[in-house]
This record gives structure tokens, C-alpha cells and sequence, in this order.
């Protein structure tokens, strides 16, 4: 599930995925220094967090992956202009990333990944 920290017209959208264990990773929160270097970068930007259990098993990354897949084609169709999508993950979080691979319609939303310690 993708949580709203802040939502602008720009079609460029950050989205935050956090580790194994860590939901509740500080870069992550609203009020971080990361969501304030992405606020100066790009103003106009929208800063969402990706939600996900952060369980250590492969099978729950995938199923993550097929599930943020989902969302982002969800919610790229329900705004004009169309969205971009910026993802920086760290950890595992950067597993279920790469993983969007596998979804070509999904590929072309996708401006970049950043991986952190993955």
C-alpha cells in the first residue's frame, strides 16, 4: 500500500520503500531528511511511502513486487499528466524494485530506481 506524504500536481511521483524489518524506517517518515532533499530537488513533487511487511522471505518480495506493480498502474492511470515515477528503496526494499522488471507496462512509468544497500 502506498501512503501519501505529500501530493502536488507534478507528474513526478517519489515513491520510499523501506527494508527487511523496518516499516517504520525514519528516512521513510514525513519530516525526514530524505523527504526534504526531495522536496528541494523538485517542489512540485509528490513523496509517497510503499508499505510492505518487511518479512525476509523471497515469496513475499515477489507477491510485493506484483503488488506495487499493481499500484503504480493504478495510480499513474488516475492522474493527467501522467505520473513518472522515482523509486528509491533500500534493502530488500531495492529487491522488490528491480523485480517491476518483469512488467514492461510498468517499466515505461518508471523514470529511475535507487537502490540503497540492496
Amino acid at each position: 500500500m502506498a501512503e501519501a506524504i505529500s501530493e502536488t500536481p507534478n507528474p513526478r511521483v517519489f515513491v520510499l520503500i523501506h527494508g527487511t524489518f523496518a516499516a517504520g524506517a525514519a528516512w521513510t517518515q514525513d519530516g525526514s531528511a530524505m523527504c526534504q532533499a526531495l522536496r528541494n530537488y523538485d517542489p512540485g513533487a509528490s513523496i509517497k511511502r510503499y508499505l510492505w511487511s518487511g518479512d525476509n522471505l523471497q515469496h513475499v518480495r515477489e507477491d510485493e513486487a506484483d503488488r506495487l506493480a499493481d499500484w503504480i498502474l493504478r495510480d499513474a492511470v488516475s492522474h493527467t499528466p501522467a505520473k513518472r515515477y522515482v523509486i528509491i528503496a533500500h534493502s530488500h526494499g531495492g529487491n522488490i524494485a528491480a523485480s517491476l522488471g518483469r512488467f514492461p507496462t510498468v517499466v515505461e512509468k518508471v523514470e529511475c530506481i535507487i537502490c540503497l544497500a540492496t
